[in-house]
């Protein structure tokens, strides 16, 4: 017997479905008998069907055994890499963008954690066409002052109804007052030659009521995430060795800010990018027994002797 389970991830969790069959393959040599299972969320599925093909190996055909996949269904993608931004007292921005099948339109719920009936609130729906980049800024209202809130998106289509899974969920917390939030300059856009290197710097000032300030960059290579940069924990942070996979990357600090009761409070600095351009090449010309003379331009000649 040979047994395949089929599935895949999907934002915030894993969803499992494929058609139940099986396919009988015969080669000249073997003979194997593979089942598919499925079951579980009805979104997402697909069909398939066993294949087999031989390939040269060391003189003889060996039976190579696959498989075929097609008719997937899915719901858009869950949205991705969001953030939480431009606290005040009563307001954040939540940023995201859209994952690998665009969706239609996408709700923003608040995540309660301590209603278990109900955790996730509708707080509103955003229509996928306001962005034509796949990236979203939500400004959230009515918020209370110092206080810890915590989102989630779901992805939808308007033609067949059918909704993502919940996205990560977010967590962000407004300012305990109007003067609370510290002043972050920089980076500035790198270009830099390829093995050279490339430095990044924050200027955060920060409010006298904040007790400590902790630094972490992170990194955004051209179509993923943003994600946090192993040991990048100060206000300057240096790419060495730089290579070509680099050119477009972006990179931004998070400056952590903690009160009085050691409530944390992050801030981001605006995002830079890295360019890397190709080495330079430089040539020398070194001529001996020289006399300097004038041309018909007017600017030095030298002629050889």
């Amino acid at each position: 017997m040979y047994g395949v389970v089929g599935g895949f991830k999907a934002g915030g969790g894993y969803h499992w479905g494929a058609s139940a069959g099986t396919e009988r393959v015969n080669t000249n040599t073997i003979t194997k008998l593979g089942a598919v299972t499925g079951g579980g969320d009805s979104r997402y599925n697909f069909d398939w069907n066993f294949g087999t093909w031989t390939v040269p190996f060391n003189g003889d055909e060996v039976p190579v055994l696959g498989y075929v996949v097609s008719n997937v269904t899915a719901p858009p993608s869950p949205a991705q890499d969001l953030s939480l931004s431009e606290q005040t007292t009563n307001s954040m921005v939540l940023s995201c963008e859209s994952g690998d099948r665009p969706a239609e339109y996408y709700k923003i719920y608040r995540y309660l954690e301590d209603n278990k009936e109900e955790p996730f609130v509708l707080i509103d729906t955003v229509d996928a066409a306001e962005s034509s980049s796949g990236q979203y800024a939500y400004t959230l209202k009515d918020l209370a002052p110092n206080t810890k809130y915590r989102y989630a998106i779901t992805s939808g289509y308007y033609t067949s109804q059918e909704e993502s899974v919940e996205s990560e969920i977010i967590a962000g917390t407004t300012l305990a007052n109007d003067k609370s939030r510290p002043d972050i300059n920089g980076p500035d856009n790198v270009t830099v030659q390829m093995n050279g290197s490339a430095t990044f710097n924050v200027l955060a000032s920060v409010p006298a009521e904040y007790s400590s300030t902790r630094y972490q960059w992170q990194q955004r290579l051209p179509g993923k995430k943003w994600g946090n940069i192993e040991g990048a924990a100060k206000d300057s942070y240096t790419v060495k060795s730089v290579t070509s996979d680099l050119n477009g990357a972006m990179y931004r600090c998070v400056v952590t800010c903690y009160d009085g009761a050691r409530t944390p409070i992050s801030f981001y600095s605006d995002a830079a990018t890295l360019t890397v351009g190709t080495p330079q090449a430089t040539a020398g010309l070194t001529v001996s027994g020289t006399s300097e003379g004038k041309g018909h331009s007017g600017y030095p000649v030298y002629r050889s002797e």
